[in-house]
């Protein structure tokens, strides 16, 4: 993980990962969450967002799935 100088505090860095540079971002930093710290359990999820490849800090992980587009749905009106 490298850090990036005078990117927002809530963008870790950056990694390399197979010939692509991609942002790693905290979400309980960009949220305000009490922050947890990185330790062995810690992973970075590699997700697709808006058609850009991010990497999200997870706190851990117990289970890998994969969906598509159609399996998610809208936030209920209350969340938004």
């Amino acid at each position: 993980l490298t850090p990036v100088p005078k990117a927002p505090a809530f963008i870790e860095g950056v990694i390399n990962l197979r010939g692509a540079v991609i942002p790693v971002v905290d979400l309980r930093k960009r949220f305000d969450q009490p922050i947890n710290p990185a330790n062995r359990g810690t992973r970075i999820l590699i997700c697709t967002l808006a058609g850009k490849v991010v990497g999200l800090i997870a706190d851990e992980v117990t289970e890998v799935r994969r969906y598509t587009r159609q399996d998610v749905q809208p936030a209920p009106q209350f969340l938004k």
